[in-house]
């Protein structure tokens, strides 16, 4: 995905480098280049006045070798408590993680109408496929503990610093 709005999302194929536009059910509404897509979009969002449910977007992050849908449920859970909940589809096992950051950042760097946003990744994958090959779990859980512990209280700010429970910019 390298756009999304209230359900709508403009995905790019890795291989073809081509663009869709899919509404919130995954049909496909449109295909071409990213602006052709956008422009359907931006003409279907004016016409059926779609808007977002909220300013708060949660943003959730599927782990290796899984898509958006896993994350189906909660997201329903948070659009029926009021957050605009946005799954990212991407290819987990064809690009790095590097890539995947700028794809995640170029989404964000799209977004409109929102005010505050939280991000919910899911790594399981990872560390159930390629990584155990390489390294023992009991490392790999104890390494994802300790980065999940040391990230619990930072936040980003509307600056776009990022900053622990003290409020000190530790990004």
């Amino acid at each position: 995905d390298e756009f999304v709005y209230a359900g709508y999302r403009i995905q790019r194929n890795v291989v073809t480098q081509t663009h869709r536009l899919l509404d919130p059910r995954d049909m496909r509404l449109a295909v071409g280049s990213f602006e052709d897509c956008q422009g359907v979009f931006e003409q279907r969002r004016d016409e059926r006045g779609i808007t977002l449910a909220s300013d708060h977007l949660v943003l959730l992050l599927h782990g290796y070798l899984r898509s958006k849908d896993v994350w189906n449920p909660m997201a329903r859970f948070l659009r029926a408590h009021g957050y605009e909940a946005w799954a990212l589809n991407y290819p987990s096992s064809r690009q790095s993680l590097e890539e995947h950051a700028v794809q995640v950042e170029a989404v964000l760097d799209r977004v409109e109408g929102i005010r505050t946003v939280s991000i919910v990744s899911h790594s399981m994958g990872g560390r159930e496929g390629l990584v155990d090959t390489a390294v023992k779990t009991s490392q790999t859980g104890y390494l994802q503990r300790r980065m999940n512990k040391s990230m619990e209280d930072a936040k980003v700010h509307a600056d776009g610093t990022v900053r622990n429970a003290m409020d000190e910019v530790i990004s």
